[in-house]
């Protein structure tokens, strides 16, 4: 299909991955925990040819950095003990090779406007606005002093990536 404003041609070709990036505030607790999910359950239900999904921050505190230690405390506790990731930041390419956008809180999504290149392909939302149970932020646990938190999160991103995968794909 060809968008007479922008002029860009928007075809998904056979075979063309469907490309989503979890966004927080530093890439070290929230967006990993989803992305961790998100690969777990394309992985459960055999669809990774269909779907490619990343992680990033709207800042570089933590560029470089692992995953912060609650939330791999979290992740292997759940069943995912075998994720590996390095914090990055957002980079205004991402805004073209990802199809979707998703932030954790209404100021991430804020950001993420904000830095939205005009034109750019990705479309901006939230994650738990695929939450069965209506929660729409996924609070940042980052100066929580236990996982309990962390715990939270991790269920409330899994009651949401179903839903976002079902609704978009």
């Amino acid at each position: 299909m060809h968008c007479f404003t922008c002029g860009k041609m928007n075809i998904r070709r056979s075979g063309m991955k469907k490309r989503v990036l979890m966004v927080c505030f530093g890439n070290t607790c929230r967006s990993p925990i989803a992305e961790a999910i998100f690969h777990q359950f394309i992985r459960d239900n055999e669809m990774q040819d269909e779907w490619e999904v990343d992680s990033a921050g709207l800042v570089g505190y933590h560029e470089g950095e692992n995953i912060n230690s609650r939330s791999a405390e979290v992740l292997k506790k759940n069943g995912i003990g075998n994720y590996f990731h390095i914090a990055r930041t957002i980079k205004k390419e991402d805004f073209d090779t990802f199809d979707w956008i998703l932030g954790m809180d209404y100021y991430n999504l804020q950001d993420l406007s904000y830095m939205q290149p005009k034109g750019s392909k990705a479309k901006l939302g939230l994650l738990g606005e695929y939450d069965p149970e209506g929660k729409m932020i996924i609070e940042d646990p980052y100066l929580d002093r236990d996982a309990v938190r962390f715990e939270e999160i991790f269920h409330h991103c899994k009651r949401c990536i179903p839903i976002f995968i079902d609704k978009v794909g």
